[in-house]
Formats: C-alpha cells, structure tokens, sequence
C-alpha cells in the first residue's frame, strides 16, 4: 500500500490533488435536465461550478420586515484622523508592548492562584465616586470577576472625554484603566471584546480632538491604551 505522502508523486509533493475521474462536458448538456447517472450529475456540478457568481446577492424589499424590528445596532461614526505628530513611532509601541507583557507576567506570577474572586454585587455609584479620587490597590482589585472589570472598563469609557484636565489625562483614572488592562485574562468574551473595541476607538476619538500644537507626550497615555488594545486584545484594525 502506497503512503498518501509518497513523495515520489509530483503532484501529491506540490501541493495538487489528481483528477479521480476525467469528466468532461458533452456539446449537447442541458442544464435543465435531470441526472440520469453518476456521470450525468458530474457534468451537472461542474458546469454549475463554472456558472455560479462568486457573489450572490438576495433582492428582498426589507420594509415589510421593519414593524418586527425591535433592536437598533447604531453603526460607529467615522474618527477624525489623529494628527501625525500626535502618532507614536513603531520602535515606541514595541517597547511598550515588551514593557506592558513583561509588568502583566509580573502581576500574574503574585496572584496567588487559589484566590477566590469577590461574588458580591458590583457597586457602580461608589465606583464612580472613587475613581477620580482613589487609584486601585493591587491586592483588592485582582480579586474582581472578568464581567466586572469589564464593566468597570465600559463605565470608563463613556467618562474618558470629560476627564481630561487641559489635555492631560487625570491620574486615578489612568491608574485604573492600566490596572483593569493588565488584569484582563484572555480570551476575552464576546461583551469584553465590543466593550475593549469601544474603549479603543474612544481613545482614538479623544486624541483626534487635541490641538495640532500639542506635545506628544501628552498623548502618550491614549497611544499606550490603544497599542494595548489593538495589538494585545484584539483590535488590530484600530492599529497605529
């Protein structure tokens, strides 16, 4: 019995499939009729295999559909482009990208792997309370579930553009977003990817408004979340 990686075979080595029956199509095929046999049905596929669109699109008058509707998805409006001396440089993102897995390995290897997480409810009101006033204590905040962080993520996010103090990103809240970032275990559920993708094009949303004027540094904090996101968690084509 011949090996199936017979190396002898020339086709089977580059890569190919041979032909197992030679079928070709008879000048008198009619598309319309019925296979009358193996062959028969054969020529049928391979005729409908030279004939099919590679795209196939459905005319359907969906109106009639929209009283039944009962959720709206609302489509992401377009991000201005960030100004070029705003952008951080290739060579910029690897270091951080080295530097944030390298603090992630850290914080990983002293969590103590038995802890159990908090089942308590998430208080959101006193969240919102702290987080401009308190950073994260390590110890406590590993403890919180994935959903919470998350969560915690989300609220973030619809805060992050009125928390800017003349560009500049308010301390406690940039602690907690790095916390909740390198704490994230992957992979990430369906709701954690939608809430770090919208975390991601805020952050670029944010940065698009700074003035051309402005130093690079002070964007540095929005580059190094959207690095982290785009390049760690998923969101490549949010990318730099």
């Amino acid at each position: 019995m011949e090996s199936m990686t017979d190396s002898s075979d020339s086709d089977d080595s580059a890569g190919f499939l041979r032909k197992a029956v030679e079928v070709t199509i008879p000048h008198d095929f009619n598309p319309n009729s019925v296979p009358q046999d193996g062959l028969e049905y054969l020529q049928h596929v391979i005729y409908e295999r030279r004939n099919i669109k590679k795209y196939v699109r459905a005319d359907i008058d969906t109106n009639k559909y929209s009283k039944n509707q009962t959720f709206t998805v609302p489509s992401h409006k377009h991000i201005t482009e960030t100004h070029k001396n705003h952008l951080p440089s290739i060579q910029w993102q690897v270091q951080k990208i080295k530097d944030f897995k390298d603090f992630k390995q850290i914080v990983e290897n002293q969590i103590d792997k038995d802890f159990v997480p908090r089942t308590e409810s998430f208080n959101e009101a006193q969240f919102l309370k702290i987080l401009k006033t308190e950073g994260p204590q390590l110890s406590a905040f590993v403890k919180y579930t994935q959903s919470v962080k998350i969560r915690m993520l989300e609220i973030i996010t619809k805060c992050l553009d009125s928390s800017l103090n003349n560009w500049k990103l308010e301390d406690c809240l940039g602690e907690w977003i790095f916390a909740i970032l390198v704490t994230l275990s992957i992979p990430l559920s369906p709701n954690g990817c939608h809430v770090i993708r919208d975390f991601t094009r805020t952050c670029k949303d944010v940065r698009s408004k700074f003035p051309k004027e402005l130093e690079r540094k002070l964007c540095d904090p929005l580059n190094f979340y959207i690095c982290i996101c785009s390049k760690i968690y998923g969101q490549t084509d949010l990318a730099d």
